[in-house]
């Protein structure tokens, strides 16, 4: 309505309304939440399966690029399971090599 009459008085009846809405919409996406996670605490499956819901993650998107020894793999052929194997065994490895040494006894 406030479209066709371009009143003042509709936008602000329009904004009233769309930010109830909006209010309402959040506390029952809260509610409904906290209600799920209540009655499935015990089953991990389900769990994860609200916490996607939540997150908006999607389990059939894939990575589009793939860093191996300082070489950026584009390819999705190329980047096969030895690759991604490779990647995740050497993890922890590559990741000390960022850790400074220090000479300190950490109690001291």
């Amino acid at each position: 309505m406030y479209i066709s009459t371009n009143s003042v008085y509709c936008h602000t009846k329009f904004k009233l309304y769309r930010n109830e809405i909006n209010h309402l919409l959040k506390l029952n996406k809260n509610s409904y939440f906290h209600n799920y996670f209540h009655v499935n605490m015990l089953d991990s499956k389900k769990v994860w399966k609200g916490i996607r819901q939540l997150v908006n993650l999607r389990s059939d998107s894939t990575p589009t690029k793939l860093l191996v020894e300082d070489l950026e793999i584009n390819d999705p052929s190329s980047m096969a399971a030895d690759a991604f194997n490779n990647f995740f065994a050497n993890i922890g490895y590559n990741l000390t090599k960022n850790i400074p040494s220090v000479n300190k006894y950490p109690l001291q």
